[in-house]
């Protein structure tokens, strides 16, 4: 029988009211006594805490606005510039900037898994999401932003820390880097039931070489936070991607490393997934997404590491579960077709019930100790409930 280690359903109010930057001087003043005066990620690091019988993972949870406007105005293109302004904006991070625990943020791959079902027995749909990477540790953040949706995401912390291992130790110039996962989720929903996930694709990734001038330069966790943020439906999440020049989070001037696609969904069953073909947006229907490019069928037929760590496998292996039961699955179901797709290297297995606001994870087992494990322990669930 699973033994469900259950987060609190009830967060504390915190008060961390403080202005986004704007154009003018004397704004800008006043936003920076703002900010000296109510230090907004005090309350936050008070709820930094371990999962309690799960290791390696953490919650925060955080109530206010995080300059996300502004991050989405300021045209940030790398990560380093993402990193100046978080760091100038929030006090923690001033105090952090030049030390050893400073945010560092530099998404690697996530060759992963995702799937949209009915909900069998119940009202809408469900996701399923598998992250696939190195073995490192994990952060969910429950975020209530004063002008947007509440949401849960997750985070992998390596990818803002370049630590595999970082994990809270009670100082604050040390801990404050754990909000710096809010700018890189991997996946989340939000209170309206959106989802969005973040897979590798196997193209190239591509740095704008022509970005359009009436577009917002976005970063790809940073597009991520903005959907979570402010976006009830597939529509409107895809509205927005319109908007942007989307740069790669993590990519050199080279653009080598590969590239990202979003799974994305909706509550009234409409799932697409988001891919960038020749720097160009293309949106595809679909209710599968693995590591291989859905739009431009003509690149698939490329080979490498397990052809790209079994990205047709596991798409075929989720399709076959999908029509074998046309398309209607328990939560308990998408957990086990999850299990199915896991891969020596997956950290955690992510189960979301937008009807109910709930998540359910399963991580990886600290008992697994070779490359022939199957590493999620799908005996004790992490319940979220918001």
């Amino acid at each position: 029988m699973m033994k469900t280690k259950r987060l609190a359903a009830v967060f504390a109010a915190m008060m961390m009211v403080f202005a986004l930057a704007s154009c003018s001087k004397d704004d800008d003043e006043e936003t920076v006594s703002k900010q000296s005066s109510t230090e907004p990620s005090t309350n936050a690091l008070s709820s930094l805490k371990a999962v309690e019988g799960v290791d390696g993972v953490y919650t925060l949870e955080y109530t206010g606005e995080y300059y996300l406007d502004g991050a989405i105005s300021a045209g940030l293109k790398t990560a380093d510039e993402l990193v100046s302004y978080l760091t100038d904006n929030i006090p923690e991070w001033k105090t952090a900037k030049e030390s050893a625990e400073a945010l560092k943020i530099k998404v690697g791959g996530a060759a992963c898994s995702s799937i949209v079902v009915k909900n069998d027995g119940g009202d809408g749909y469900i996701y399923g999401r598998n992250f696939d990477w190195e073995p490192g540790n994990s952060l969910i953040i429950h975020t209530k932003p004063d002008s947007g949706y509440e949401a849960v995401s997750t985070c992998f912390i390596a990818f803002f820390t370049n630590d595999t291992d970082w994990a809270p130790t009670g100082d604050p110039s040390h801990d404050a880097t754990a909000i710096g996962g809010i700018y890189v989720p991997m996946d989340g929903m939000n209170e309206k039931g959106l989802y969005i996930a973040n897979l590798n694709d196997n193209l190239p990734a591509v740095i704008p070489s022509s970005p359009d001038a009436n577009k917002k330069d976005v970063q790809t966790t940073v597009a991520i936070r903005y959907i979570l943020d402010k976006c009830a439906t597939v529509d409107q999440a895809v509205a927005f991607l319109k908007t942007i020049n989307m740069y790669p989070v993590y990519a050199d001037e080279e653009g080598t490393e590969d590239a990202y696609h979003f799974a994305i969904a909706d509550n009234t069953g409409k799932s697409v997934v988001a891919e960038w073909v020749n720097e160009e947006l293309k949106v595809t229907e679909t209710k599968i997404v693995t590591n291989h490019n859905l739009y431009n069928e003509s690149q698939n037929a490329t080979t490498g590491d397990d052809r790209n760590h079994g990205t047709f496998d596991r798409y075929d292996i989720l399709t076959g579960m999908y029509g074998e039961t046309t398309g209607k699955m328990t939560a308990e179901t998408v957990a086990w077709a999850l299990s199915q797709v896991q891969q020596k290297h997956s950290v955690w297995s992510a189960v979301f019930e937008p009807s109910a606001k709930k998540v359910t994870y399963y991580f990886r087992s600290s008992s697994t100790t070779d490359e022939t494990s199957t590493p999620i322990d799908y005996n004790t669930p992490v319940v979220v409930q918001f």
